[in-house]
């Protein structure tokens, strides 16, 4: 809220906002492509629905309200009650599109609160305040999203049961000597008991030997291919706890697993002919569309498994298309809302104690779901089983959501990897108690100490990715299916292009046998960008794209090498992980020239940041750092080095796994304990892991320096 304040050249600066130096042209109502300053392509803003506006010669007019225009030339008071409203919320801005190279961004405005404001919007928007302020105008980051009303809702009907027992951690974190003894009087809820009681659920077996039995053998025949060992201990730990936590690490097949588990409880509930509720959230609507998508397809080919499967929005998002179901199957996507037809059926279908119904979402479209069912309460007895997916993204407070609609014998199962991207706060965690506002599923790991049911087998990497991996303390029993996955090499020799640097690296860099690389180069200065980097990376991609095969060697069947598509090389091949997005915008340019006829779209995905990677893969991972300045390092370190973002960058890769960086970020000491703590990964992986060293002079345009190549040797 403070930065709402700041003047634009500040915010700016410090890549926080774009400012908007001439308005080109009028692309419809309300809707403008505008200049950008040449100082702004280096923003860390991208493509959102949430930004705010501000203007450069009124600091603080995103928390201005109607009531300080009053005596504005051109407004009028429409309703008085309404002038309370903050410009930030009032005025919705949506950058739709952002060409760093050419300086131009098309930005949508519209009324924050729809209808119920539009008039005071256009009020505003048509008067001297915005229309006539003439430019500089700047755009930055909205407010976060706030879910505390609804938490504190969920909490306060929580309430205080007896059970309800205070973290010692959480005790010291708040400064305190001990913990209140005085046990509460409120009923215990589904809620608290597993805010409280998690350990306890974990021993509670809800399935005999029998039924688990029943329930696996199902399973194991459902998926194209059958369940490891591995993915069939987590089905039969999970199916058997009232809280069952599967670990899944990158590539061992975490989806499909899941998909087998609800396959195979809706089969249970048609044989033992009991109705059943289930429902799949995660911390997005992507995550949830491709495990729902999975299940769909997995249920199509099997007509005894009879059921409905709804996946629901917000009545602010559109519906995406849903997969096309068999006979046997009803359901589809829908909005929460009666105003959908679809909605009927999924609460009649609720409502209905022998209909066997699943329930896709968000976690956080479940309490509009609840609402429109017509529940005035936050904690509602719906589901009799419920899967959180992704749930290392999934905040504390967000799981309070699921947990609310689940019955009083509900049985939960949590599904992730604790050690890829947690969820975003704004405020940094409590010192010793980090768990308490981290994840869900940190939270029943650390405070409870709860054992996972581990996926062990790697279906996407070679065995030097997956070595890697064990490095971070994955299991020690983690193991890649294809061990000897690698690059096929096509041409000895590299021609390249005479705009890309010469050297004997690249060469190098693309031997199959190097399955994980650092290199390390002379910068200094590059603070969001860096040419030099980019110049490496695209003479990397040139020579992957001319002399290595379209297909891997060392898989389980036999392939023809050929030469790269250009169809499917940027969405199959290749992938370039950079922190920055004026990084993203250099190499998407240089990329461009060399491949005018790639598919505009597939280079553009090809190329992005670790949290957009998360769940993709690529035969070749190339990781570009570009941040050489030794001030932004130090001011951005705890975001460069973090463990979680270098492993998932890492595990991204099927074959080779490249990363680049300037020295001075590679030999980056970091004065924070926590940041060091979790810049073992990076330092690991370019100083230990990457043991093989030798030198290569490369031709720049900024002229000649050398290039320290670092690889793996897989023992």
């Amino acid at each position: 809220m403070c930065e709402f304040t700041y003047h634009g050249e500040s915010l700016e600066a410090s890549y926080k906002a774009i400012v908007l130096t001439r308005k080109l042209s009028i692309l419809g109502t309300n809707y403008f492509e505008f200049e950008v300053s040449e100082d702004s392509t280096e923003s860390k803003i991208e493509e959102s629905r949430y930004l705010v506006l501000g203007i450069m010669s009124d600091p603080g007019f995103p928390i201005r309200t109607g009531y300080s225009f009053s005596n504005e030339p051109g407004f009028s008071v429409i309703d008085p009650q309404q002038l309370s409203v903050r410009t930030n919320r009032l005025i919705g801005v949506e950058l739709v599109h952002f060409d760093r190279i050419g300086r131009r961004v098309k930005v949508k405005f519209s009324s924050g609160y729809g209808q119920k404001f539009s008039t005071l919007f256009e009020a505003i928007m048509n008067s001297a305040i915005v229309s006539n302020c003439d430019i500089p105008i700047f755009l930055m980051e909205g407010e976060p999203y706030d879910d505390s009303k609804t938490t504190n809702e969920i909490l306060r009907e929580v309430g205080h049961p007896s059970t309800a027992k205070a973290d010692s951690s959480a005790v010291t974190a708040l400064g305190r000597k001990s913990a209140k003894k005085k046990s509460g009087t409120d009923p215990v809820t589904p809620v608290s008991k597993f805010l409280w009681e998690a350990k306890s659920l974990a021993k509670n077996n809800v399935r005999d030997s029998s039924e688990l039995k029943d329930l696996l053998n199902k399973a194991k025949t459902v998926n194209q291919f059958p369940i490891n060992e591995s993915q069939q201990k987590a089905v039969k730990g999970c199916a058997k706890q009232q809280l069952g936590i599967m670990w899944g690490p990158p590539g061992t097949g975490k989806t499909d697993t899941l998909s087998a588990l609800i396959h195979s409880t809706i089969d249970e509930a048609i044989r033992t002919e009991k109705g059943k509720k289930i429902l799949i959230t995660g911390p997005n609507y992507r995550a949830v569309e491709e495990l729902t998508g999975r299940l769909v397809k997995s249920i199509n080919s099997d007509s005894t498994v009879p059921c409905q499967i709804y996946m629901g929005y917000s009545r602010s998002r559109d519906p995406q298309s849903f997969p096309a179901v068999s006979s046997h199957v009803r359901g589809g996507s829908l909005r929460f809302t009666r105003k959908d037809p679809l909605f009927y059926d999924l609460q009649n279908s609720i409502k209905d104690p022998t209909a066997i119904t699943v329930v896709a979402t968000s976690a956080h479209a479940i309490p509009g779901f609840v609402a429109e069912l017509g529940y005035d309460k936050r904690i509602v007895p719906l589901f009799d089983f419920a899967v959180i997916d992704e749930s290392s993204q999934v905040s504390l407070s967000l799981g309070l959501r699921p947990l609310s609609v689940l019955k009083e014998e509900g049985q939960l199962t949590v599904a992730g990897d604790h050690k890829q991207m947690p969820p975003i706060f704004s405020l940094d965690a409590p010192a010793g108690a980090e768990y308490l506002v981290g994840s869900i599923q940190s939270y029943f790991l650390e405070r409870f100490k709860i054992s996972t049911f581990p996926l062990l087998i790697n279906y996407r990497s070679c065995k030097a990715i997956v070595d890697y991996a064990k490095l971070l303390d994955y299991p020690q029993e983690l193991r890649a299916e294809n061990p000897d996955l690698k690059l096929h090499r096509i041409s000895n020799s590299q021609h390249l292009p005479v705009s890309l640097p010469s050297s004997t690296l690249f060469e190098s860099v693309i031997d199959p046998d190097k399955s994980a690389i650092t290199l390390v180069h002379e910068d200094i200065a590059s603070s969001q960008a860096n040419p030099d980097e980019v110049d490496l990376v695209v003479s990397i991609v040139w020579s992957l794209y001319t002399g290595i095969s379209a297909s891997l060697d060392g898989t389980q069947k036999s392939v023809k090498h050929e030469k790269n598509d250009l169809g499917s090389f940027f969405d199959k091949a290749v992938g370039i992980v950079t922190p920055h997005k004026a990084q993203k915008a250099l190499v998407i340019s240089k990329l461009r020239e060399l491949f005018p006829a790639a598919d505009p779209d597939k280079l553009y995905a090809s190329v992005d940041t670790v949290e957009r990677f998360q769940g993709g893969q690529r035969q070749t991972i190339i990781v570009s750092f570009g941040v050489g300045d030794t001030e932004i390092i130090e001011g951005e370190e705890e975001f460069l080095l973090q463990l979680e973002r270098t492993n998932v960058a890492v595990s991204r890769a099927m074959a080779k796994c490249i990363m680049i960086m300037p020295k001075s970020l590679a030999y980056h000491l970091p004065g924070d304990k926590n940041v060091a703590e979790s810049a073992i990964a990076i330092k690991s992986y370019i100083d230990e892991f990457c043991g093989e060293r030798e030198s290569h002079g490369v031709n720049f345009q900024s002229g000649a320096r050398e290039v320290e190549l670092r690889w793996h040797t897989t023992k």
